[in-house]
């Protein structure tokens, strides 16, 4: 919008300290962001967002694999303690994502197309179902 504070600079690669998961997050958010909306000034908020997102996947994981209520030593029954973790991080998320466009509400308050920088179509520029699932991101 005219008058708004605009951000500088390309976001180009990820943190060095990011792992291999996180680089490929990192590559997902910046390839499927909607065109335009991040520069080089939300760095801090994109990693941020891409630790929670895969923070959020591995603690799924472990839910999944010891299910929502383990054995305390004492051998009680308790919540998982990843259970905090996945929540916390569906939390951040949601905020992150908010702020960065990545919902279909933040995007409409931005005002900003559905369209993705990757110049992919989107559902309604595809001819055919066939077209759509063959250029959708995975």
């Amino acid at each position: 919008m005219p008058g708004e504070p605009q951000g500088v600079g390309d976001l180009w690669s990820p943190p060095d300290y990011f792992d291999e998961e996180q680089r490929d997050e990192w590559n997902r958010v910046v390839e499927s962001a909607t065109s335009g909306i991040l520069t080089g000034t939300d760095r801090d908020i994109v990693s941020a967002y891409v630790v929670a997102v895969v923070e959020f996947a591995r603690a799924v994981i472990e839910v999944r694999r010891d299910g929502q209520v383990v054995k305390a030593k004492n051998g009680a029954a308790v919540m998982n303690p990843f259970l905090g973790i996945v929540n916390k991080q569906a939390s951040l998320i949601a905020r992150f994502g908010s702020q960065l466009g990545f919902s279909p509400a933040s995007r409409a308050q931005l005002g900003s197309s559905l369209g993705s920088s990757s110049g992919r179509s989107s559902a309604r520029d595809a001819t055919t179902i066939e077209q759509f699932l063959a250029e959708r991101p995975n």
